[in-house]
């Protein structure tokens, strides 16, 4: 995005920062609000129809998202997974380490119907509590 000859770091969903070099691995400024792009990123389709079928044979869904809370429980409901959603943060407790810090974690995963605001390197570990 050019502006006034400046070049700009424009990304979905995070306010980036002025890069005067006009290299992408510059610093850069503090961030400066220049205004709003609306993306709108559906699900496909089928996906309702797919998870529709995998709840019926009786697969227990998880939803996990980078996106906000708020659009997670919003594409949980549309997609029919459920609104029972929680934030990455619900997850990475101080003591998360510890056996009693570890029960609770295994019993939120299994009664929430997803996370959201999930990092990648954070996705193993959720799935992999809720394989055991």
């Amino acid at each position: 995005m050019h502006m006034e000859g400046n070049k700009h770091r424009v990304s979905k969903g995070a306010p980036e920062q002025k890069v005067p070099e006009g290299r992408k691995e510059s610093a850069g400024d503090p961030w400066q609000f220049i205004g709003l792009m609306p993306l709108f990123d559906p699900p496909r389709h089928d996906n309702a129809e797919t998870i529709r079928r995998a709840l019926n044979l009786g697969v227990n869904v998880k939803m996990i998202t980078v996106d906000q809370l708020a659009i997670g429980k919003e594409i949980g409901r549309c997609l029919g997974v459920g609104t029972n959603m929680y934030p990455s943060s619900a997850l990475l407790g101080k003591e998360k380490d510890e056996p009693i810090a570890a029960l609770v974690i295994d019993e939120l995963i299994e009664k929430a119907d997803g996370f959201a605001g999930v990092f990648p390197e954070h996705k193993y570990e959720i799935v992999n509590t809720f394989a055991r």
